[in-house]
């Protein structure tokens, strides 16, 4: 593939017509070759990238969410045509973002899309002046030269009076990257090691072997046992090993053990590129991955530490000259610098890479003394993302603000105090090189520490540097036009740095990672929410074994098109390693919901695998568990309850709305809240429409309504609650919607910790077999009750 290639991909999805859309082929287990694989994905794909445009398109006219468009410049810059708009877009109407797609068109559209439409590419997020907003976007010329967007572009004039329309649709660059990482993959030609398709450093032919046919690799690779503790020398100081083992269970010891076996074995031609952790709810596949990000920095640090002491001990760590300091650059201290520590952790969603992130600042890294320490970690954030305060404090544009809204005066101040550090320490560097070998090794941490610090305000000089025209130019003119480019720089000078990175999947840039150093070894957390191809985006960067984190048997990616879903598009690379026989470790011992919760979806989604950890049914036992219909466990069968289409096509249940408002109460009645509890009590549904009838029938109470949250089951994915409230809406005997779809139910089921109430129309779901064994289940243990009137009716 050739940089071209995008712009092809680009030309592909955003000119569609009704007849573009086939069948596609199931995505297979195994691929015959990279042709097969590349082809199959690829078709898939724009399939999918169109469906999406489709929707955010016929969203925008329905919401009427066009605007006018007038031209104001227009030009040619690398056989790319740009134009800078003026968007009259209503107060409170979302801006235009980079990467968003922009139809233009002559005349308002006020219901399907025109052909003769020209499709446009935010390059840079809108800006607000006194009369609208302004952007720059690329044009996305048409397959067709003679195809009337190809003639609306040849006729538009900046300047001209006459108004264009614009209707907005979706950001297209999480599908490029996609693309871009199939393309990758499938290239397997040397010499584009440096073209933005190419940039990525791995054993390509040994990666595809795994990629392409992993139910071949699985029958001929046999995995060894876990190592020991002491057969990956982790226990030189005797300190890290207890503490280890003390907060870690037998299964999550077991896979972080194989897991840093496999990565330490990554180089080996014969070793997988992936290791695999299943993680079902509450299960502690966080707490794991903390401690192998934790042992795998510590084995890098290792690392680096031993050959830095041998450059050293050599003599052949450069000592650049203290006169040229004042300009030198962060090539300087490459030769150290590149041996550090680098770790990149991914996930699909923001929350989910700021729940890792946030941990690892509270709770610090494990020395081999069992000391603590902070590491060194940096976050990127996309755009507009919403992420955590934490993650903001961390996060690489907050950095960059910080240094380029820097007055004058404190950037010479700093400037004086880094030059000061760099100095100071190359001169005790100096100082240890002049001692014998037997100083030295007893002074290797001093070492370490020295050229640690050496190398920070290097960074610090550097990024420094870079801001002086800001500081020392006349000319406003240079300085605005440079402004952009220094940002750029300075953000890839803190990412080169970091030695762990933690950003969403989707949000990873080509440009800015692959020209950083190599990361050495890839977490991807919640890896069955992305599908295979947001996947391969991180693995396309550098030479790294990467360890996939999640759960097949709960939500998989979301897909728009239902071609592309029935193609299996939402499977993730995950499961399908899986499906093809790669071992897989997984955690058994839960430590959220009480036993009595456990028992169903432990027998139908787990074959019976999980156990409780120790102790678990007293620490989530609730005094309201003795009081009938409050145990930890029921089914509430709402016989009179109704489904209603809204005309959002969400749907509703008004009798089960009330009931739980109704059944809340007489809870909070009986058990009414001590004034230190932190009780979380949560009400769930797959239907948006019921849960805001719920949230309305709350806020008129206001007491009950402070007390209880709702959520869709989809956004509740990772979280939970001590008492969970399912409301099932669905009442049609041949069709049941989401309450249908077995790993959202399984979500839904193992949220709660200490109670789980169902509220269904019995009749209704028992016409399928996963309800028919859960009402079974339920009615054999006690835990079922149609008599609605008498759980409310208790004293």
């Amino acid at each position: 593939m050739t940089p071209t290639a995008v712009t092809t991909f680009e030309r592909e999805t955003v000119y569609w017509s009704e007849n573009d859309s086939t069948k596609l082929r199931e995505i297979p287990i195994t691929f015959h070759d990279v042709e097969e694989y590349y082809a199959t994905f690829y078709t898939t794909l724009v399939e999918e990238v169109r469906s999406d445009l489709k929707d955010a398109y016929d969203g925008s006219i329905a919401g009427r969410r066009t605007f006018r468009i007038s031209i104001e410049r227009k030009w040619t810059e690398s056989s790319c045509t740009y134009l800078e708009l003026k968007l009259w877009i209503e107060e409170g109407a979302p801006s235009i973002v980079e990467g968003t797609v922009i139809y233009i068109s002559s005349a308002r559209v006020t219901n399907t899309r025109l052909h003769s439409e020209l499709a446009l590419l935010g390059t840079v997020a809108t800006q607000t002046f006194e009369m609208g907003k302004r952007c720059e976007v690329r044009v996305i010329h048409p397959r067709d030269a003679r195809c009337g967007a190809e003639q609306l572009l040849e006729a538009i004039r900046p300047g001209h009076s006459k108004y264009l329309w614009g209707v907005p649709t979706c950001r297209l660059s999480t599908h490029v990257r996609q693309f871009e990482a199939l393309a990758a993959v499938c290239d397997t030609n040397p010499v584009r090691q440096n073209t933005p398709l190419g940039s990525w450093t791995y054993d390509v032919q040994n990666f595809q072997h795994y990629l392409l046919n992993p139910k071949r690799v699985a029958e001929l690779f046999i995995a060894p046992p876990p190592p020991t503790v002491r057969q990956l020398n982790l226990d030189k100081a005797g300190g890290f090993v207890a503490p280890m083992q003390a907060t870690l269970n037998t299964p999550q010891l077991d896979a972080l053990l194989a897991c840093v076996q496999r990565i330490h074995n990554s180089k080996k031609s014969d070793q997988p590129p992936f290791s695999l952790i299943q993680g079902p709810p509450g299960t502690g596949k966080t707490k794991v991955i903390l401690s192998l990000a934790n042992v795998v920095h510590l084995l890098q640090f290792h690392d680096y530490f031993e050959k830095v002491m041998s450059l050293v001990k050599a003599g052949k760590v450069a000592q650049a000259d203290s006169l040229k300091r004042k300009r030198q650059t962060e090539q300087d201290n490459a030769n150290t610098h590149n041996f550090k520590p680098r770790i990149l952790i991914c996930a699909p969603s923001n929350a989910a890479v700021d729940n890792i992130l946030e941990r690892i600042i509270r709770e610090r890294f494990a020395q081999l003394d069992n000391s603590r320490y902070s590491p060194d970690i940096l976050r990127l954030v996309s755009g507009d993302a919403n992420v955590s305060t934490t993650a903001q404090s961390v996060s690489v544009e907050q950095r960059v603000r910080n240094l380029m809204e820097m007055s004058t005066l404190d950037w010479s101040s700093w400037y004086s105090r880094q030059y000061h550090t760099v100095t100071v320490s190359e001169l005790k560097i100096k100082e240890h090189l002049r001692d014998d070998i037997q100083v030295l090794n007893s002074s290797e941490s001093s070492i370490i520490q020295l050229y640690e610090v050496r190398d920070r305000a290097l960074g610090d000089l550097a990024r420094l540097e870079r801001l002086r025209p800001l500081h020392h130019c006349t000319s406003t003119t240079q300085n605005m036009c440079s402004f952009r480019q220094i940002s750029e720089h300075i953000s890839a000078s803190f990412v080169d740095e970091a030695e762990i990175v933690c950003c969403t999947l989707t949000s990873i840039k080509r440009h800015v990672l692959a020209s950083s150093r190599p990361f050495k070894t890839i977490i991807i957390d919640e890896a069955c929410q992305a599908n295979e191809l947001s996947t391969l985006i991180p693995m396309t960067l550098s030479n790294a074994h990467c360890v996939l984190v999640g759960d097949p048997k709960q939500l998989p990616a979301t897909v728009k098109s239902l071609n592309a879903k029935q193609a299996k598009f939402d499977r993730s690379l995950f499961e399908r390693l899986m499906v093809a026989g790669m071992r897989c470790n997984l955690l058994t011992v839960q430590y959220r919901m009480h036993p009595q919760i456990r028992m169903f979806p432990s027998s139908i989604f787990y074959s019976n695998a999980l156990i409780d950890a120790p102790g678990l049914a007293k620490i989530r036992d609730l005094p309201s568990h003795r009081c009938w219909p409050f145990q930890p466990y029921m089914v509430f069968d709402a016989v009179d309850g109704q489904e209603i289409q809204a005309a959002s096509f969400s749907r509703y249940n008004q009798v089960e709305a009330s009931f739980i408002i109704d059944l809340l109460e007489k809870y909070y009645q009986l058990f009414p809240l001590v004034d230190d509890s932190t009780q979380k009590v949560v009400v769930l549904s797959g239907y948006r429409k019921q849960c805001e009838l719920i949230q309305n029938m709350l806020h008129q109470k206001p007491t009950l309504g402070q007390l209880i949250s709702v959520s869709t089951i989809d956004a509740f994915q990772g979280q939970e609650g001590d008492l969970v409230i399912l409301s099932c809406v669905r009442t049609s005997a041949n069709d049941i919607g989401f309450v249908s779809d077995m790993r959202r139910l399984n979500v839904a089921l193992t949220r709660a910790k200490s109670s789980l109430w169902i509220v269904c129309k019995c009749e209704a779901v028992s016409k399928f077999n996963f309800w028919k064994a859960l009402l079974k289940n339920a009615k054999e243990r006690g835990c079922y009750t149609d008599n609605l009137q008498d759980a409310l009716a208790l004293e």
